[in-house]
């Protein structure tokens, strides 16, 4: 339930183009966002301790909480419920923060699925974030630096202290109550996880959560309560569960952000939560075979899915793929051929976040119910050599992935009347081109814009549809708009999927408007425009394997 604040002295970054790419998306994709795999997978009875921290301040002086004390109260009696061990400190002071830190990771063994549960305020200074205790008093950045304490250690400290799973929650979210006469963002800032950690923020990066004062509880710490006490969810769901709920509790004004690097499921009510109490980790057995990540689109849809490659290993990540292809060629399997069919990889032309190589799936359509695994792939075809595919290709990970699915929107070629692709015309000085096999443009949308937006582009598609000119044609015979499901923390994700693109060709929807329709252009531009949250993500692809040939 808290606050989250943002000091006076608060200075702001811009991020990169791939940056923005993963905290554009990582909300929308339930989420989470998974980042970073790591060479274990964790399964419903997580070998080791299940063990938690839990933290809720409400005694500020000069800006005291109702809820954060209750939140604390009721996470830690559900997580004693679900077989955690739980110290509960309420109300702390910086040294009983920093003891209680200190202790609770001091204690954990290797093996452990390990949470830190935080309620309170949370300042972020430098895209930094901070838990405030009860005695923060800082006047100035230099102070708060060391009155408050890390949420970017506490991540390290968890990934560096051997526990299997380290799951963080921050609801810390509020305004600014130290807010002066020099006001700065609101909200706390994007982070980044290690391997094999989780960590969900009650909104999304820079944005305030609604406190809640009528209730018992925050309006995020009570739908997420409510989804951790579904025993078919895993971890990930229970977030995505709370998400969605919060999302419409608050009128679309509040999305909970999830950042995650876990690869398997884990569920709070399971097996390993039926026991009363921890049970010591036995030995691990030698894996048979790669972890099973099942990837299901819903029916009618379409999939994106989106990797991050660290730069030495992109050929690693391409001969796995390769192999994948391999195993969906030779498959007799009447589901596999059908996700053959329509799933293409591709590999970004510009460098992404961090320097890492960008690879997308697309996948148009999705076939229905199919598990898109690259790791159940290759179990099926090469079950002596899985193993050792599966460690390269999770070790060629460096930001993990997202995946998105896609509801058709429209598709901008209507029936096609060319066969082949004519030469490009002359690009204007400002032209939005692409020069590679093909391009994907991200859009965020305000979501009560979204009914202007599609006007616009369907507006667009009937001038592409109508137009006589040749390069015209040939673009909109590969061109696809899709709209994500999912709610996004910077609008409603709109993705146009050019495959193939006219290299060359200009894709201004400006200048295809003001050509189109002239009288009207200016009066389309403005509302298509005025739609927008933040500006658009072009990204050049070029094909790597196009697995149903």
């Amino acid at each position: 339930m808290v606050n989250c604040t943002t000091p006076p002295f608060m200075f702001t970054r811009r991020a990169p183009l791939g940056a923005i790419l993963v905290i554009g998306l990582s909300a929308a994709l339930a989420p989470g966002q998974t980042q970073q795999p790591r060479g274990v997978t964790l399964a419903d009875a997580v070998p080791g301790r299940r063990t938690a921290l839990v933290i809720g301040n409400n005694g500020y002086p000069a800006m005291p909480l109702k809820n954060a004390v209750n939140d604390a109260r009721a996470m830690a009696a559900a997580l004693q419920k679900y077989g955690f061990a739980v110290d509960l400190a309420t109300d702390v002071t910086f040294k009983e923060l920093n003891k209680r830190i200190d202790r609770f990771i001091g204690q954990l063994p290797g093996g452990d699925v390990a949470m830190v549960y935080y309620a309170g305020h949370g300042v972020q200074i430098e895209n930094e974030n901070y838990l405030v205790p009860v005695d923060f008093n800082a006047q100035d950045e230099a102070d708060a630096k060391y009155e408050a304490y890390s949420a970017s250690r506490v991540v390290d400290r968890l990934a560096g202290s051997g526990a299997r799973l380290s799951i963080v929650v921050l609801d810390a979210c509020r305004n600014n109550p130290f807010r002066s006469s020099r006001s700065g963002t609101r909200g706390l800032a994007p982070m980044e996880t290690g391997e094999g950690t989780l960590v969900a923020f009650a909104t999304a990066p820079n944005r305030t959560a609604d406190d809640n004062p009528g209730g018992v509880n925050g309006l995020f710490t009570t739908y997420l309560l409510d989804a951790m006490d579904d025993a078919s969810l895993s971890v990930e769901q229970v977030f995505s569960r709370a998400r969605q709920r919060v999302y419409e509790a608050s009128n679309r004004k509040q999305v909970p952000w999830l950042v995650s690097s876990v690869i398997g499921e884990f569920h709070f009510r399971g097996a390993a939560a039926a026991n009363d109490a921890p049970k010591p980790a036995p030995a691990p057995p030698a894996p048979s075979a790669a972890p099973r990540n099942p990837r299901v689109f819903a029916p009618g849809s379409s999939g994106m899915i989106l990797s991050f490659i660290k730069p030495d290993k992109a050929r690693d990540f391409e001969m796995v793929i390769g192999r994948v292809k391999d195993a969906l060629a030779r498959t007799q399997n009447p589901v596999r051929r059908q996700q053959a069919a329509t799933w293409k990889v591709f590999r970004g032309v510009e460098p992404a976040v961090r320097n890492n190589v960008l690879y997308v799936f697309m996948i148009d359509p999705a076939a229905a119910s199919a598990e898109y695994s690259e790791t159940q792939i290759l179990t099926e075809a090469f079950p002596s050599e899985v193993q050792a595919l599966y460690q390269t290709y999770a070790a060629a990970f460096d930001g993990g992935q997202n995946i998105v699915t896609l509801q058709p929107l429209a598709s901008m070629a209507g029936k096609p009347r060319f066969a082949v692709t004519p030469p490009p015309a002359a690009a204007a000085s400002n032209a939005r081109t692409f020069s590679s096999d093909a391009g994907l443009v991200l859009n965020f949308i305000k979501p009560d814009k979204t009914a202007d937006f599609e006007a616009v582009v369907r507006k667009l598609q009937q001038g592409l549809a109508a137009s006589d000119d040749l390069t015209r044609r040939a673009q909109a015979g590969g061109w696809k708009v899709f709209r994500c499901p999912d709610p996004a923390p910077n609008g409603i994700l709109y993705v146009f999927a050019m495959d193939p693109v006219v290299k060359g060709a200009d894709y201004t929807v400006s200048t295809m408007l003001t050509s189109f329709f002239p009288n009207e252009a200016q009066a389309l531009w403005k509302q298509y425009a005025e739609a927008y949250t933040s500006g658009q993500n072009w990204v050049n692809l070029t094909l790597v394997a196009d697995f149903g040939r």
